[in-house]
């Protein structure tokens, strides 16, 4: 996309930060905040070079300061695994809880006065001449704008201009036992900091306050009973390789849910029809994408020009080739994906 875009897309996702730490500040949010950064640690010595080598490019190519940690000075930092050989902390991100920051949030909206109504799925949005009607499991709402914002769990044909535009993928967590300080110190990894790998089927890890320890894995295909349970088994023997030391640690929670990716894989922020506005396609980052896309996607409903709004955000929702079979491709991607890891 070029040098100019680039740093647009940089600086929009540096605002989105900024906004969710204004709204824990505005609205008072208890979101078990922890603060120090976020840090990409190589999985493998190969890819050592590849994330000095990004680190390096986001210094001289858009002025983005990190800092790196060879192998020793991770330990130090108590960043301690057997595939943990260096690191890059990105000092602009920080931690919370996503659970207590939403739950903050909709108290929040209450207090303001905005009418929030759950459990009322959408069934149908039909266009009339000038308005909309929206048809929900409890009755049917007459609208002038409609904004659709449930991101990888939207509907496929509500309304139909969606269909083929997005993909929800699995992403899943298990979650430990609190662990004693012992088994802390024994393993070496003592930093409650935000982490993940450098895989492309990444994993993100991090020590939580009351000292469980939190894994979470891509890869997930199915959420069917079946292939959950083999999700939190994959997700368990992943997790005791990189964790030798916790191998006998329970494991006492584990979920998922759906991250939802596009066919360009950027978010889209803008209109897919007359009066029907959508954003989605987070990623996986959606905490802060959300919390900014939300405004921006209100203002643009409002004719009002969106601020820190990237303009390729804006582009036409693009449609997977022969969307039927999109999941077809996504097992092919993560194949290649997972291949690719495995030579790194």
């Amino acid at each position: 996309f070029g040098h100019t875009q680039t740093k647009e897309v940089l600086k929009g996702q540096l605002e989105a930060v900024k906004q969710v730490k204004k709204n824990l500040v505005k609205y008072k949010i208890d979101a078990d905040k922890v603060d120090g950064g976020e840090l990409l640690f190589a999985h493998s010595q190969k890819s050592v070079e590849l994330i000095k080598n990004d680190a390096t490019f986001m210094k001289h190519e858009l002025d983005f300061e990190t800092k790196f940690f060879d192998k020793e000075e991770l330990q130090k930092l108590g960043i301690s695994s057997p595939e943990a050989f260096a690191g890059v902390l990105n000092p602009n991100s920080f931690g919370l809880n996503p659970l207590k920051y939403v739950i903050g949030l909709y108290e929040a909206a209450l207090s303001n006065g905005i009418n929030l109504r759950y459990e009322t799925s959408v069934s149908n949005i039909k266009k009339h001449d000038g308005y909309i009607t929206v048809t929900t499991a409890n009755g049917t709402i007459k609208t002038d704008k409609v904004i659709i914002a449930t991101n990888g769990y939207s509907s496929e044909n509500i309304p139909s201009e969606l269909r083929g535009g997005y993909l929800p993928v699995l992403s899943s967590i298990i979650v430990t036992r609190p662990l004693t300080k012992e088994e802390i110190e024994r393993q070496g990894w003592t930093s409650k900091l935000t982490t993940y790998d450098a895989r492309n089927l990444l994993h993100y890890v991090r020590l939580l306050p009351d000292n469980r320890f939190l894994f979470g894995a891509r890869g997930g295909i199915s959420a069917s009973h079946k292939a959950q349970l083999y999700n939190q088994r994959k997700s368990r023997q992943e997790f005791e390789r990189m964790f030798p030391e916790w191998s006998n640690v329970n494991t006492e929670f584990y979920w998922n849910g759906l991250v939802c990716l596009t066919a360009d894989l950027l978010p889209f922020i803008g209109p897919i029809d007359y009066n029907i506005f959508c954003s989605l396609g987070y990623h996986g980052n959606g905490v802060t994408t959300a919390s900014i896309s939300g405004r921006q996607i209100a203002q643009i409903a409002m004719d009002e020009s969106p601020e820190h709004l990237p303009s390729i955000y804006r582009r036409p929702l693009k449609r997977f080739p022969i969307p039927k079979y999109r999941r077809i491709g996504l097992r092919l991607a993560y194949l290649g994906a997972r291949t690719q890891d495995w030579l790194s």
